[in-house]
């Protein structure tokens, strides 16, 4: 039976604390979870949520010595890596993950008020979800608890909130066949293409919407209201 990770990943390592709710949600992911891991920097969000990650992956060139201490101290494992490598401390917790037994995976963070996002690292993670499906992965990235980045199956469910915003984004040159339930801009087995900005701020009517497609690759992006 596979088994479901979440990987954190460094957002706001400047906040003393996470928001309530922040909080709350993040707390919420991790008991759906067996494995708690984190991608360097990414420990401070289990700390701020006072819980303790099941394993730390990366170069740890974003934890303070006194972070490190602690984790040590409280019997942490490590996955260290030198800084000069070839992937990213994400990409490195992933495959730690699936060498675990990990068949869903959820990434929460990088989404930061402090600082602006970096559009490579951003774009890079969305190419780590594709990384993920293409391995059949069950994978989804919650930059925060207000936004979520997955790719679509032939059939998704996606639930939200009356009023939530749900963006398509082609990534694939065309996605064919593409149907939308629920929605207040409904689609019929129409094609989206990757240089249109057709699938941009749809609107569940409801509560649940379905996303039914053919071929290609689509981004699926949820935004809270």
């Amino acid at each position: 039976m596979h088994k479901t990770a979440l990987v954190t990943i460094n957002a706001d390592a400047g906040r003393t604390r996470l928001s309530a709710g922040e909080k709350a949600f993040l707390l919420s992911l991790a008991q759906k979870a067996d494995l708690l891991l984190a991608a360097d920097g990414g420990s401070l969000l289990y700390l701020k949520a006072g819980i303790l990650p099941n394993k730390v992956i990366g170069d740890l060139d974003s934890l303070s010595a006194q972070t490190l201490k602690r984790l040590k101290a409280a019997g942490v494992p490590f996955l260290t890596f030198p800084p000069e490598k070839d992937q990213s401390d994400l990409q490195l917790a992933l495959n730690e993950a699936v060498r675990e037994g990990a068949g869903s995976i959820t990434i929460y963070g990088g989404s930061s008020r402090i600082f602006p996002l970096r559009p490579d690292h951003v774009l890079i993670n969305i190419n780590l979800l594709l990384w993920g499906k293409k391995r059949g992965l069950a994978i989804k990235w919650f930059l925060n608890s207000k936004t979520l980045l997955f790719f679509a199956d032939a059939e998704t469910e996606v639930e939200a909130e009356n009023g939530d915003t749900v963006s398509l984004v082609p990534f694939s040159e065309r996605v064919e066949q593409v149907t939308l339930e629920g929605f207040v801009y409904p689609l019929k087995a129409e094609t989206l293409y990757r240089e249109d900005s057709r699938g941009l701020s749809n609107v569940l009517r409801n509560s649940r919407g379905k996303i039914r497609l053919g071929a290609g690759l689509l981004l699926v992006c949820v935004i809270k209201a």
